[in-house]
């Protein structure tokens, strides 16, 4: 299991990276598509950066698991067992794994959980056939 959640959590990274990567280009792009002023077209390019690895995750959200996740066959659920919420995958995953850079992830190299597991009252469990 805790293979699983590595490579799920470094399959997660690199969607991150590719997304970021991806929405700063776009981002590049409105310089030469608007002639706004600069806090303006920053502020745009900003949120299109951010949005971008919201938008990619958000039908994973939905259903309780990420990109890295759904790969390696896992589920995020809650302490009594049901699937967590848009909104809990969301404060989960982006606020609290995105904004630490990933670091609340080290315990679960170590077979601990994670700060974000902690916040959330959650884990994560090889997804149910059927």
């Amino acid at each position: 299991m805790i293979l699983r959640r590595i490579v799920g959590n470094i399959i997660d990274i690199f969607v991150l990276l590719a997304s970021v990567a991806g929405g700063v280009y776009l981002a590049a792009q409105l310089n030469s598509l608007f002639d706004e002023t600069f806090t303006i077209l920053l502020i745009s390019q900003i949120c299109v950066i951010i949005l971008i690895p919201i938008l990619l995750q958000s039908p994973f959200w939905a259903v309780s698991s990420t990109i890295g996740k759904s790969l390696t066959f896992c589920i995020v659920v809650d302490s009594n067992g049901k699937g967590l919420g848009y909104f809990e995958m969301l404060l989960r995953e982006f606020l609290s794994k995105i904004l630490s850079c990933y670091l609340v992830c080290i315990p679960v190299f170590f077979g601990k959980p994670g700060i974000h597991e902690k916040a959330t009252d959650s884990y994560v469990m090889i997804k149910p056939k059927g």
